[in-house]
């Protein structure tokens, strides 16, 4: 009963949901439903099944059966299926029978995909797939703006583009068609370009996918003053909300060794006036400094 409770208070609906950034492709979305809800959308859904439930008293308890037809399924998937659950006699029939339906409604949501095209989710884990879905779209939008940006400052110093080095055979070879290289780009996880402009050639090497900034894994030295400026915006250390995100990375920063505290009232000294969480976090830690020798 406690599974079905739980399931009573926390099942959702959805059709169909794409994690990829291109987006989510059908939503049906139903939230708080009990689980004999559910059960009922899943067996009602495009009238693909007929279900009829069978009580069997055997005095101290009662045995129910849902049975399942086929009604508008496709042949491959028509069978027909049943459904068992016992429950313990309390002398409150409805209370017993809508125990019985949760226990069975808690087996069609774990094998639901066996009954239907849709699926059924916690609200916590399609909240959390939505989630993935923004995050994606984000990553994919940051990956093509930096990526537009990039090949349109090179091609706009003169440069030419080829792409891609790991293929046998590049796609474009010393290329100026902006169109066509981006179009290229938006279609892989990964590419590495060679630049070149008379004399000078440079390689870049670019991941998509992965959290947007840091599209640009790797590039020739002279291309910095190219690539920097489109790159270093984007960098979570240079937006407007950097102070509040958590990076995981706590730094002190001294300014000689003799900053270096020597024990709890220094660090406090030291510390006066700033960040309380850091001052704990660096009051138990000890310092070690490596000094050079006095001369003799």
């Amino acid at each position: 009963m406690k599974k079905s409770t739980q399931l009573s208070r926390i099942t959702g609906i959805s059709d169909r949901l794409s994690n990829t950034a291109d987006g989510i492709a059908r939503i049906c979305a139903t939230r708080r439903l009990s689980a004999t809800e559910a059960m009922k959308v899943i067996f009602g859904y495009d009238s693909g099944w007929r279900t009829t439930v069978h009580e069997t008293d055997y005095c101290t308890f009662t045995h129910h059966l849902l049975t399942a037809l086929p009604d508008k399924r496709p042949a491959e998937r028509a069978f027909t299926e049943r459904l068992h659950a016992t429950v313990i006699r309390s002398g409150d029939a409805d209370r017993d029978k809508a125990a019985a339906m949760e226990m069975i409604a808690a087996q069609v949501i774990r094998f639901n995909h066996l009954y239907w095209s849709g699926r059924v989710d916690s609200d916590q884990s399609f909240d959390e797939r939505l989630g993935r879905v923004a995050k994606a779209r984000e990553v994919r939008r940051i990956d093509r703006e930096i990526a537009t940006k990039l090949v349109g400052a090179l091609l706009e110093r003169g440069y030419t583009i080829t792409c891609d080095l790991q293929d046998d055979e590049p796609e474009f070879d010393r290329s100026t068609d902006r169109a066509g290289i981006l179009d290229y780009l938006w279609g892989v996880e990964c590419a590495e370009l060679a630049v070149h402009k008379g004399t000078k050639n440079g390689s870049i090497s670019l991941m998509f996918d992965e959290e947007g900034w840091d599209l640009v894994h790797d590039y020739s030295v002279g291309l910095e003053p190219i690539i920097d400026p489109i790159c270093e915006p984007y960098l979570p250390w240079n937006l407007q909300d950097a102070d509040t995100r958590d990076y995981g990375i706590r730094v002190l920063v001294l300014n000689s060794p003799n900053d270096v505290p020597q024990d709890r009232r220094d660090v406090e000294a030291m510390n006066e006036g700033q960040d309380k969480r850091l001052l704990r976090e660096t009051a138990g830690i000890r310092f070690c400094v490596d000094r050079k020798a006095d001369p003799a």
